[in-house]
């Protein structure tokens, strides 16, 4: 027991004593904020070369509707413009000058450009970027300019995309669906953006004037936040800084605002299985709460060390899987941690086993060795900084996003991770790899045969496809009322074939819709969960898969049946006439008193059997002992004239 305390005390020893020798990295990251609000990061490195400089701004697409759309995208261009300079762009100015790297990049939540270039323009970057972000001069010239380089980049606008993107807002017709941050995490789902052709419709009609407008609506000091990295003197940088950047007044309101981080974990383990893939991978792990940054480290340290402890067994010694790695991420508080495998078909279930087995073992077994080696390993990302402007530039992302979306101000992520003790490790790991938080993301290519979801599925296409074209038959056959080709007179259509191809087409989708929609209620509220059937692992989702598409073809043929009356043909025999269809029909020809041509009317319409685009055409009026039959034709003369002297007074 003695030699026990005295190794557990030594390796905590050890441990703090490593942790202490090691540098913050973070530490030399300076941050301050200008009078007029503009925010800023500098990180100085003799052993770099160059220097990246980079300007985020708060605006995006979300701030954006359809009549706006791709706005802030072609103002990030226009940015860069200015008759002033040569090439009339700060782009080609700057390369001229010795930059590498010159870019701009427009997302959801932001907008940001960036600079790399020698260290020795280091102050004439930092003041030109000033320039071009704040003082502009640009003309017609300018935008006409850079609406055609956007246009090239975003491609030309098809004559499809507009039908399509109408197409596109029929979603919201469709059962609403549930990712990880809604359905685990109780996050509300984001506003759905426009859509991209818009983009490129849009930025054909922007104005210099409107552009301009939002430029000036959102480019303010207060509304960004300045990054610079590489091998300066800080003292001259903050002056030049301060009095280049801090006399711009401008002053706003208007940003884009990220969600609020409102992420409650459910307790609810998370599972995914998809079939019919070109590949076998999966993700095993665990949900939590991203609302501590020591708890994030900490995970994330622990499964890089299981991780590789998988590999070294799963691929090193047995060659079972390609590679092993972490997968993790996290939105507005919701986060994963997981292992990342693959595996050929008839390995991919004992790699499964192998992983879960492994991550269970390692956290019931977690001790302060295996906590050490977990921690050394973590570390390096501290101690191995590369003295680049680029991982640099990596430090001031870490920390900035530290400050802006977790509200951190005062400790470092290294602050983090130097206070970890194996107390608090343990603590965390054994209370997020729980049963009720565990992930599960499982991707197969296939399990009774290759391609076997994607077979079974155009095997129901040729399936309904044939019921479709025999339905009425089928229906005969069920009445006990048949008939040979070989007696067929004579065969004539009553409707366009048009339409009874997109009427093949509406049925499919119609049904599709009323059985998503049914299958949705039942989930949610007889099942609870929407994403059940998603949870079930083979074979049992195939068994779904094909009982799915029973129903769905049940469903759709009874529509069909009892809710559609659409006529295609009539087939004529010696004693009668079919006409075949949602509602098939036969008409002895002993019951027939009288055939006739007569002009269409509206009272009529609801009578006609068949449909044609030129609806107004004369119809043939078939009168029989029961009931009086209006037949439609492309020439209804001709018809008559076929029904009377080949059946009726046929010979």
């Amino acid at each position: 027991m003695k030699k026990f305390l005295i190794y557990i005390v030594s390796m905590l020893t050890l441990l703090n004593a490593t942790v202490a020798t090691v540098p913050d990295p973070y530490k030399e990251i300076e941050y301050f904020v200008l009078d007029n609000g503009l925010q800023v990061y500098m990180l100085s490195n003799e052993k770099t070369t160059n220097i990246n400089i980079s300007m985020k701004i708060n605006v995006g697409w979300d701030i954006e509707d359809e009549e706006n759309y791709g706005l802030s995208h072609l103002v990030e261009h226009m940015v860069f413009r200015d008759k002033r300079v040569p090439h009339r762009d700060y782009l080609d100015y700057m390369k001229d000058e010795g930059a590498s790297y010159v870019n701009g990049f427009t997302s959801r939540y932001e907008t940001e450009l960036i600079v790399k270039i020698d260290s020795s323009k280091a102050y004439w970057i930092a003041e030109t970027f000033a320039k071009m972000i704040f003082d502009k001069q640009v003309d017609s010239e300018d935008i006409e300019t850079e609406k055609g380089a956007v246009q090239v980049e975003i491609g030309e606008k098809v004559w499809y995309e507009s039908m399509l993107g109408g197409l596109s807002k029929l979603a919201k017709i469709i059962p609403p669906s549930e990712s990880i941050y809604e359905s685990h995490f109780g996050l509300v789902k984001p506003k759905e953006l426009p859509s991209n052709y818009l983009e490129k419709e849009n930025n054909k009609a922007f104005t210099l004037e409107e552009v301009m407008a939002h430029y000036e609506t959102y480019y303010y000091p207060s509304n960004m936040i300045l990054k610079i990295t590489g091998d300066f003197d800080t003292a001259k940088m903050k002056a030049l800084i301060t009095y280049t950047y801090g006399k711009i007044t401008k002053e706003g309101t208007k940003r884009t605002h990220k969600p609020k981080r409102e992420a409650k974990l459910s307790k609810n383990p998370y599972v995914y299985h998809e079939e019919g893939g070109s590949d076998n991978y999966g993700y095993i792990g665990a949900q939590y709460l991203f609302d501590d940054c020591q708890k994030h480290i900490i995970l994330d340290a622990f499964i890089k060390y299981v991780s590789t402890k998988i590999q070294q067994k799963l691929r090193n010694k047995e060659g079972k899987s390609y590679s092993i790695s972490t997968y993790n991420f996290q939105s507005r508080g919701a986060g994963v941690v997981s292992v990342a495998f693959d595996g050929l078909h008839d390995d991919f279930d004992d790699n499964i086993a192998l992983v879960k087995k492994s991550i269970d073992h390692y956290v019931k077994n977690i001790d302060d060795t295996m906590i050490d080696e977990a921690l050394e390993e973590y570390k390096k990302r501290y101690t191995t900084v590369e003295y680049d402007s680029d991982s640099l530039t990596s430090l001031v992302d870490t920390l900035e996003h530290m400050k802006s979306d977790h509200k951190i101000v005062n400790k470092t992520h290294y602050d983090f991770f130097k206070t970890i003790t194996p107390e608090t490790f343990t603590k965390v790991v054994k209370e997020t790899f729980v049963p009720e938080n565990s992930y599960k993301v499982i991707y197969r290519d296939y399990y009774w045969f290759t391609g076997d979801v994607n077979i079974m599925g155009f095997v129901v296409f040729l399936i309904i496809l044939f019921l479709y074209l025999r339905f009425s038959h089928l229906i005969f056959a069920l009445r006990g009322v048949s008939y040979e080709k070989r007696e067929v007179l004579l065969t004539r259509r009553v409707a366009n074939r048009f339409f009874g191809f997109m009427l093949f087409i509406f049925l499919v989708y119609f049904t599709a819709l009323l059985y998503s929609w049914g299958e949705y209620f039942i989930l949610k509220y007889v099942v609870g969960d929407i994403n059940y059937l998603s949870t079930l692992d083979v074979p049992y989702g195939l068994y779904m898969y094909i009982v799915e598409n029973i129903l769905h073809t049940v469903l759709m043929f009874t529509l069909f049946r009892w809710m559609i009356t659409y006529h295609s043909r009539i087939d004529v025999t010696e004693d009668r006439l079919y006409v075949l269809g949602s509602k098939p029909m036969v008409i002895d020809k002993a019951s027939v008193k009288h055939i006739d041509v007569v002009p269409w009317s509206i009272s009529k319409l609801f009578h006609t059997t068949g449909v044609a685009f030129f609806f107004w055409k004369p119809l043939v009026k078939v009168d029989t002992e029961d009931k009086v039959y209006y037949f439609r034709s492309s020439d209804a003369k001709a018809l008559k004239e076929d029904l009377m002297y080949r059946w009726i007074e046929k010979k």
